[in-house]
């Protein structure tokens, strides 16, 4: 068991708006149907206050350098962010 402390709402960088739309809206199309049992928890999150989706520009969101092929000046920007101290 990891014993970290969480501050709640747990803020949620996306730079994708129409995930931020599924989120926070409980919708059915054929498009989402694929999707829709893993956007019931994450709309249920948002409502209890336990999530916040938040729109972040993709320049400015530090996990991309772990899932997009970025920049080498962008990625050295961001790297530096993602060391972790110990309290």
């Amino acid at each position: 068991m990891m014993k970290i402390k969480v501050k709640f709402p747990v803020i949620v960088r996306v730079d994708n708006t129409e995930a931020i739309f599924m989120g926070k809206n409980v919708t059915k199309s054929l498009q989402t149907k694929h999707v829709d049992s893993c956007t019931k928890y994450v709309c249920e999150y948002v409502e209890d206050e336990i999530m916040k989706i938040v729109f972040i520009w993709s320049e400015d969101n530090t996990s991309d350098i772990m899932m997009k092929n970025i920049q080498g000046n962008l990625c050295n920007e961001h790297s530096s962010q993602l060391v972790v101290a110990r309290p």
